[in-house]
This record gives structure tokens, C-alpha cells and sequence, in this order.
């Protein structure tokens, strides 16, 4: 449905003769507190919500956008041929392999048969084959950008009975995070020296390849006892 912009305009007329309009009266309009009056109506929506996260494998060694669309909220009746296109926005990402899922409430729907999966160039189409008033989910996941670290942005459309709706997501680029304390300590025979300590990838991303440069004044500073700890994800 093309959400069109319905109107209807109502008139309120007294007529001097007080019969009925068009029943062979006067029909002489005269003054009171009739009016005209107009209202105009915005067709259904279906309603679409479009949102994305960073998730890890089960090993933490690889990361991911778990990308997440949840469409017809509102309960319309979408017909077989209805389709959601997603679109990967931004291109720096791509779709996982086997990871899309779709569902109507907490039911899976079955692919071939109750819709169609196709990738295209710019991202996929799910087109229903069959007719629902469910409110339907469908979640995937897709690469991160590892080259430029860029935000990811992606679309997604509903369009049924000739209408779309849309909404956008975007999953910011990744940042690790650090930290930087420092604490003197005395010990008994007076000598000081100070510990610092320096934490990083607090956000608990996947990372690789990365060099920690510490810079220190007065240069005259020396370092010790440098440990290097790792906090293993739960």
C-alpha cells in the first residue's frame, strides 16, 4: 500500500426553510456556527527497526557486526511478494555465510519455503512467499571493517502493496580503549620509585597487530620489572 494522504471534507449548513437539502425548499443557507470541516489521514504503516552490535566468536579471536531487523510491529497483512532489501551502506563490510535467521514471533521460519534468500551486489533481498500478520525479525551477521576501521552503516526496506519503509543503522568504528595510572611507592630504606600501569583494549575488541608506545620525561627515567598481563573473556 502506497500510505496515501486520505482527505474528507464535511459541510454543516442551516437552511432557513429548516427541510432538508435538496428536498425542494429554499435551501437558504444562513448563519450559525456551521463550518467546514476537513481531516486528512496518512495510510498504515507496517513499522521497521533497524539495529547492529559487535559480537566475538566463541574462540575471541574473530569479531563481528550481529546486525538485527525487526519489521510490520504494527500487524498489517503482508502479502506473498513483499520483500526487505538490505542494504550494506557503507561497503566496507560483507555478509557471514549461514547466518541469517528469520523469525515470526519465536518461531523460525524455514527458507525456500516460507521466504526467499538472494544476495546481490549490494547486499540481499528476503522476498516472503507466503502471507503473514506476524511481526518478523531477521538477525545476521557480517565482517567488520579490519583495513580502515571506518563506522558501518547499513539500510533496510520493507516494501509491500507497492509502499516502502526504511530504517538505518549505524555500528561505530572500533575503539580499544586505554587507561594510565601511576602510583609512587617508598620503600624502607627510603628509595622511591614509581608503578605504573597501563590497561588497554578495555573495550574488550578483537585486535591485532598493534604497538603500545609509551613515552616518558624526564628521558633519564629507566623501566624494570615490565609485566605484561592478559584478562581472558568470559
Amino acid at each position: 500500500m502506497k500510505l496515501p494522504e486520505l482527505a474528507n471534507e464535511a459541510a454543516l449548513i442551516f437552511l432557513s426553510d429548516g427541510t432538508e437539502p435538496g428536498s425542494g425548499g429554499s435551501d437558504t443557507e444562513i448563519g450559525g456556527s456551521g463550518g467546514t470541516f476537513e481531516v486528512s489521514l496518512t495510510g498504515p504503516k507496517a513499522g521497521i527497526k533497524k539495529t547492529g552490535t559487535y559480537v566475538t566468536s566463541t574462540n575471541k579471536t574473530e569479531q563481528f557486526i550481529e546486525w538485527t531487523v525487526t519489521f510490520n510491529q504494527s500487524g498489517i497483512l503482508l502479502e506473498t511478494g513483499s520483500t526487505l532489501t538490505d542494504v550494506f551502506t557503507s561497503g566496507n563490510f560483507s555478509y557471514v555465510a549461514d547466518t541469517l535467521v528469520v523469525k515470526a514471533g519465536s518461531n523460525e521460519l524455514t527458507p525456500n519455503t516460507d521466504y526467499n534468500f538472494a544476495m546481490d551486489a549490494n547486499g540481499f533481498v528476503i522476498t516472503l512467499s507466503k502471507p503473514t500478520q506476524e511481526t518478523l525479525t531477521v538477525t545476521f551477521r557480517s565482517t567488520t571493517d579490519s583495513d580502515g576501521n571506518l563506522d558501518h552503516e547499513n539500510t533496510a526496506t520493507l516494501k509491500w502493496q507497492g509502499g516502502e519503509e526504511l530504517d538505518k543503522a549505524t555500528v561505530t568504528k572500533r575503539d580499544a580503549g586505554v587507561n594510565k595510572s601511576g602510583n609512587v611507592v617508598i620503600d624502607e630504606e627510603g628509595k622511591k620509585w614509581i608503578d605504573w600501569k597501563i590497561e588497554f583494549n578495555t573495550s574488550k575488541n578483537v585486535i591485532y597487530n598493534f604497538v603500545l608506545t609509551d613515552t616518558y620525561t624526564p628521558a633519564t627515567m629507566t623501566i624494570s620489572d615490565l609485566v605484561l598481563k592478559k584478562t581472558v573473556l568470559r
